[in-house]
C-alpha cells in the first residue's frame, strides 16, 4: 500500500467516523427531545389530574354542606302541618297571625365578637353582652328571668 492509497483509506475511515458520530448524535437528540416531551405530557396529566381530584374533593364537600344544611323550616309551617290546627285554620284564617311567635320569645340573632364590644364596650365578653340584653329586655317585660334577677 502506497502513502496516497494509505491517506485516501484514513481519509475515507475519518469522514465514515464523522458520519457515525453525527448520526450517534442526532439519534442521542431525538431522544431528549422525545423523553422532554413525555416529561412534559406526564407533568400535564399529573396536574389534570391534581385538578379533577381538588374539584371532586370540592364538590363531596359541598353535596355534605348541602345534605348537612337543615331545610328552612318557620315555626308557622310546623305548626300548620298539625291536623287539629290546620282545621281551625280553614275555619278562621284570622288565626294564622297569632301562630307566629311572640317578639319576646325571639331567639337573639348571633351577633359577632367585634359587634358586642362595640355595643357595650371593650372588655365585656359576647355571652355576657347577651345575657346582659336578654335581662335588661326581661325586665322591661316585667318578667323575672331565670338567673332569678327581676
Amino acid at each position: 500500500m502506497t502513502e496516497a492509497e494509505r491517506l485516501v483509506f484514513l481519509r475515507r475511515s475519518l469522514a465514515r467516523a464523522r458520519i457515525q458520530s453525527l448520526e450517534l448524535e442526532s439519534q442521542r437528540a431525538q431522544q431528549e427531545r422525545a423523553l422532554a416531551e413525555a416529561y412534559a405530557q406526564r407533568r400535564e396529566n399529573q396536574i389534570a389530574q391534581r385538578r379533577e381530584e381538588r374539584q371532586a374533593r370540592l364538590r363531596e364537600l359541598q353535596d355534605l354542606q348541602d345534605k348537612a344544611r337543615p331545610p328552612p323550616r318557620s315555626p308557622e309551617l310546623e305548626a300548620e302541618k298539625d291536623p287539629e290546627i290546620s282545621a281551625l285554620l280553614a275555619q278562621r284564617p284570622s288565626l294564622k297571625k297569632r301562630l307566629r311567635p311572640p317578639l319576646q320569645s325571639a331567639v337573639w340573632a348571633p351577633r359577632s365578637t367585634a359587634e358586642y364590644s362595640r355595643v357595650c364596650g371593650a372588655g365585656r365578653s359576647a355571652t355576657f353582652c347577651h345575657h346582659h340584653r336578654r335581662h335588661q329586655h326581661d325586665q322591661h317585660l316585667g318578667r323575672r328571668d331565670d338567673l332569678g334577677f327581676s
